[in-house]
């Protein structure tokens, strides 16, 4: 069975998937886009400066 990571991705973030889409497709903007979520999530939590956009390697393509 094949997941939908937006639904298991609201779904751990404490999001209702359906107000989630209901808030992207309305664009009224009451719930913050799920990129800047994880962000402020992952700025508070143990790895804390790791995930930061400065300390992330630039890609050599």
């Amino acid at each position: 069975m094949k997941r939908n990571a937006p639904y298991w991705t609201t779904r751990k973030l404490g999001i209702s998937f359906f107000e989630y889409i209901s808030n992207r497709t309305s664009k009224a903007g009451r719930i913050l886009p799920l990129a800047t979520i994880i962000r402020e999530k992952a700025s508070v939590s143990l790895f804390g400066w790791s995930w930061s956009e400065e300390s992330l390697p630039t890609p050599n393509y």
